[in-house]
């Protein structure tokens, strides 16, 4: 008598990891999956922790504000109303990333000192891009939430406009309107400081 034959194909993949996003988040609304949100946890958590390293230029508080992310999507995941659960957490990312700026009063300059192995930089060009750092910063963190979170996205994160659209939910034209908006509000603000001054 043979033996049965078995099946080379691979067991199916736990209901968990084959649900989409929308499906988790809703089996932890709906019946406090804690596995659920776990899973969430699971899918996005480096890239998570990726944005937050460029914006914050530390693996160190990245990590720390990748949690923050996390946690502040466990306590708001019951009002979240929105299809496009990566963009919601982009736009958490970005926010936590911005407060940790703001806490630490550090900000990592937007144009760094060039490098020059035969001579060290001229200390009045390292402390003029100290100065501007410090000043962009602060202008940016005046910017209305949406045109900040545009802006970092363009500039400090180096997204594309069609990446911008895809992880925050705003349509093309409300990405072009706010980073209009962010760019005149900043060059203005700018122009305003000792430093925007020629």
């Amino acid at each position: 008598m043979s033996e049965p034959t078995r099946s080379t194909r691979p067991a199916a993949a736990p209901a968990s990891l084959r649900a989409s996003d929308l499906e988790l988040v809703d089996r932890f609304r709906r019946f406090a999956d804690r596995p659920a949100f776990d899973r969430l946890v699971e899918r996005h958590q480096r890239w998570v922790r990726g944005v937050c390293a460029r914006i914050l230029r530390s693996g160190d508080l990245a990590e720390d504000a990748a949690q923050e992310v996390f946690a502040r999507a466990l306590d708001h995941i019951g009002a979240w109303r929105g299809d496009n659960f990566p963009g919601w957490l982009k736009a958490i990312a970005v926010n936590c990333s911005l407060t940790i700026i703001d806490r630490e009063k550090r900000w990592a300059p937007l144009e760094g000192v060039p490098e020059s192995p035969s001579a060290s930089p001229n200390p009045e060009q390292v402390l003029l891009l100290a100065q501007r750092s410090e000043t962009a910063r602060a202008l940016i963190a005046r910017l209305p939430d949406k045109q900040r979170i545009v802006f970092v996205m363009k500039y400090i994160d180096g997204c594309s406009y069609e990446d911008i659209e895809r992880l925050t939910g705003f349509t093309g034209k409300e990405v072009k309107s706010f980073l209009q908006n962010a760019r005149r509000n900043f060059s203005n603000w700018f122009s305003a400081t000792p430093e925007g001054q020629p």
